[in-house]
This record gives structure tokens, sequence and C-alpha cells, in this order.
């Protein structure tokens, strides 16, 4: 990936448009839905509970620690491309599955999906695309890569 391809992805994603349709793939689990988070009473499968109780979300604030590339140091670049998916992601409406029970997952969606692509640019810079880089790519087909599991296994809506 180069910043010009990283500019391009975000000018072109399809932001959320293909929500719980991950078929998932070695390294990234699919979630069908946000429904086990909707409140302590929510009904949900083995497989959903499971990821709920494992998972951690990814960071979603502009001021959050990177738990994945924490090495790697911010630049006004970065900031740049932060601010770009911010302006691209602005004029977006909630996809249904972004709201359940009292819950609306639109503002941590939005603001997971700028993070990482600040993060994804900070990788470019230094030459080492990688974590980042390949959630921009989910984020650019239209899912949400959400959290992450102990073993590393990226969860994906």
């Amino acid at each position: 990936m180069t910043l010009e391809s990283l500019r391009e992805s975000i000018e072109s994603a399809a932001w959320f448009s293909r929500l719980g349709e991950f078929a998932g793939e070695p390294g990234r689990l699919a979630i069908r839905s946000l429904e086990v988070w909707a409140d302590e009473e929510a009904v949900s499968d083995r497989h959903h509970r499971g990821v709920a109780e494992e998972m951690e979300w990814l960071p979603a604030q502009a001021q959050d620690p990177d738990p994945i590339r924490p090495e790697l140091t911010d630049s006004d670049v970065a900031l740049g491309f932060y601010k770009q998916a911010l302006a691209a992601l602005r004029s977006l409406n909630a996809k249904p599955l972004l709201k359940v029970g009292k819950h609306d997952f639109q503002h941590v969606a939005v603001g997971a999906a700028a993070y990482a692509c600040r993060r994804a640019a900070v990788e470019v810079e230094a030459e080492e695309p990688g974590f980042w880089c390949g959630l921009v790519g989910l984020y650019a087909a239209g899912f949400w890569p959400c959290g992450v599991l102990p073993d590393g296994t990226v969860v994906v809506l």
C-alpha cells in the first residue's frame, strides 16, 4: 500500500454497506450482527456470545493508544488521512445493523474507521504496511472490523 492508494481507498470506500455479509477467512472471524451487545439480557447464539465475552473493541477515539503497533509514531501526514476519512464518513446514514437495542454504534464505527485510516498512514510512512492497512481494505469493502480476540483474530461485522 502507498499513501496514494490509501487516499484512493478512503475516497472510494463502500463504508459499512456490507455489514453482516463477511464470510470469514484465516485470522478474521465473521459476526452477523451486534445483537449480543444490545443489553445484558440480549439473546444470542453461542458463537456471538463467545465473541462478545472475548473481544476487545478496536480503538475509536483519536487519542486512544494503538494496541497493535504502539511503536509507530503519528505524523501530520497521518492526521491528514484521519481528517480525510472523517470527511468521507460525515454523510453516512447509520445502517440498521449499527443500531441494536438502545445502543447506536454508528459513532464508534465511524471513529474506528478514521482511526484505522490514520494508523494505516503511519504504517505506510514507516514502510511497514500491516495490520491497519489490512483493516482499511475491509472498511473499503463495506465491512466493519470492530474488535480483536486474544489470539489476534480480527472480528468483522
